[in-house]
């Protein structure tokens, strides 16, 4: 007999037909969710929290010469977001050796 299971990663959901073998099949689109969830054989539900996946935080160690822009052009990024991930405010003054924050996306 097939089963049906849900599986959420970071708030999107899958949902899988199981057959008789063990092979996984994808049924539907994913639905948004946060959670996972799987029928027992007592025809009930068990509710798993799904593991959440965090990026790691990338820095950039700031060298003589670089500047905000020079810096945020070369990773990917918009100046308005590095100064924002790093609360820089007007003038921008950055020093040689300031470790930088990265946000998400960068290259």
């Amino acid at each position: 007999a097939a089963r049906t299971i849900r599986v959420a990663v970071d708030g999107s959901t899958q949902v899988f037909e199981i057959d008789a073998s063990g092979v996984a099949r994808p049924q539907s689109r994913s639905i948004t969710h946060t959670q996972i969830y799987q029928p027992t054989p007592q025809n009930h539900t068990q509710v798993y929290q799904a593991p959440s996946y965090q990026e790691p935080t990338r820095t950039y160690r700031v060298r003589r010469g670089d500047t905000l822009y020079s810096i945020a052009r070369r990773k990917c990024v918009a100046l308005e977001d590095l100064t924002g991930a790093n609360n820089i405010r007007r003038p921008y003054t950055i020093v040689p050796d300031q470790q930088l924050t990265l946000p998400r996306g960068a290259c």
